[in-house]
């Protein structure tokens, strides 16, 4: 099925009956449901919705949460660093039942194991609740442990009454990027704490990066080892400053050095596009070097900018591999403009690239380029500006038949980038020959399908 425009109010009843009713979606051997991960970010706590595709299951409210115990696999959340909060594993669901709209879920003692905040506690009982309230017959939960009232998960959330939903949201992006081309990239890096934003809740996608900004994304990203010591830093100006942590461990690294810069780093001045090329090799060799499993295709070889003279010699070389490894691009004049500024979101866009992240009107968190399907479920998350974050997907073999075509899934509702999740169960993926799964946009006016993204399933 491909997905049209609907008016939003009809699409937001049409969706809450997609939750409880869904195999009208799929053929019959099929049940849909959604899993509500939770996220603890330094600028708040958020659901992230996924959608499961499962064979028909006679209790599918018991399958969502033991698939949220089981979490998302590591192509997902571990290789982006997303900050989701997780049960324990061995966690184990002893027993549901459902009277007068309350689902009592008992779960063995392992469940004590779990180690989070407040704010963690919160989102993730959030989570239980999304998850199980989206059924029909169920309108709160009771949580037992070992057969016993819960009185809190982890000493922060008063559990010994049932619990409804409450007030925590789908993950969404800052209001000033969520219909900036840049909304997707941003998002990304938010949901993985690379980027925050200002007291006043925005990010200023356009406003121009500073040579502090990029280093601590740089590190962020990168992931770079945490300094053992306070040992002294050899720039007479970033002492007091808020990146001196940041430098630290990028010194350590080698990501910069003292003749790069001499004694003085100004963290605050604006960063070059050019300086931007620098240290972004650096920072990608890091990464490349700690995750084998990325595979970069490499661009054509750039034949040369109409303003190349004026890049400074030690910066040509990291400009040119940078465009042939598709982080960052030239103007449409055929310039490149080295001294000009990086705004914050083509930073973000030029580090999601680093990373692997494919896609263009569909950005796909994982699995990435490299990634080698072991036969178990299949993941896809991303974001997408799509109208309610709706993607259209299909798997169909390497020769072209359709294992299963023409689907979609919405996580996030309203305007602009939202969240996509969706997980195919392996039962349903059972083919002869390698396949590919291809999650794609349509074009409203004329059917044209586009911004295609495919990760191919070849065990």
């Amino acid at each position: 099925m491909r997905c049209v425009r609907i008016p939003r109010v009809v699409l937001g009843t049409f969706l809450a009956l997609v939750l409880v009713a869904s195999p009208v979606f799929s053929a019959p051997s099929m049940s849909r449901f959604f899993v509500f991960f939770p996220l603890s970010l330094e600028t708040g706590i958020y659901l992230l919705p996924v959608e499961y595709l499962v064979p028909s299951s006679a209790d599918p409210a018991r399958e969502a949460i033991e698939a949220l115990i089981a979490g998302l696999p590591d192509y997902i959340a571990g290789s982006s660093g997303m900050m989701v909060v997780s049960l324990p594993k061995q966690t184990k669901v002893l027993d549901m039942n459902v009277e007068y709209g309350v689902c009592t879920v008992d779960f063995s003692g392992d469940i004590r194991g779990v180690s989070v905040g407040s704010a963690g506690e919160l989102a993730l009982i959030s989570a239980m609740v999304e998850t199980l309230c989206q059924f029909a017959h169920i309108d709160a939960i009771k949580l037992l442990i070992d057969g016993e009232p819960a009185e809190s998960l982890a000493g922060h959330v008063d559990t010994t009454q049932p619990l409804g939903r409450g007030e925590i949201e789908r993950f969404t992006t800052f209001p000033d990027a969520q219909q900036h081309w840049g909304g997707g990239a941003i998002s990304i890096l938010q949901i993985s704490d690379i980027v925050g934003g200002y007291p006043d809740n925005t990010f200023q996608p356009d406003r121009t990066l500073t040579r502090a900004e990029f280093l601590k994304m740089l590190v962020e990203t990168a992931k770079l080892p945490h300094a053992a010591t306070q040992e002294p830093v050899p720039f007479d100006d970033v002492d007091g400053h808020w990146c001196r942590y940041y430098v630290q461990r990028a010194l350590s690294a080698g990501l910069i050095t003292v003749e790069d810069y001499g004694k003085r780093l100004n963290p605050d001045e604006d960063l070059s596009r050019e300086e931007a090329c620098y240290l972004l090799l650096k920072a990608s060799d890091i990464y490349l070097a700690n995750h084998p499993e990325l595979l970069i295709e490499p661009g054509e070889t750039v034949s040369g900018f109409k303003d190349e003279t004026s890049i400074q010699s030690k910066y040509l070389d990291p400009v040119r591999e940078c465009v042939k490894r598709g982080f960052i691009q030239g103007y449409p004049d055929g310039t490149f403009q080295p001294t000009a500024t990086l705004t914050r979101a083509e930073a973000c866009a030029i580090l999601t690239r680093m990373q692997g992240i494919q896609g263009d009107r569909v950005l796909l968190v994982g699995p990435k380029p490299g990634f080698t399907w072991d036969g178990s479920d299949i993941f896809a998350v991303g974001f997408t500006t799509a109208f309610e974050a709706n993607v259209n997907w299909r798997v169909k073999t390497a020769s072209g038949t359709d294992v299963i075509s023409h689907n979609y899934t919405t996580s996030t509702h309203g305007l602009g980038w939202g969240a996509f999740g969706l997980c195919i169960d392996h039962r349903l993926l059972d083919a002869d020959e390698a396949m590919v799964l291809e999650i794609y946009l349509i074009d409203m006016k004329d059917g044209r399908e586009y911004s295609l993204v495919s990760v191919p399933l070849a065990r």
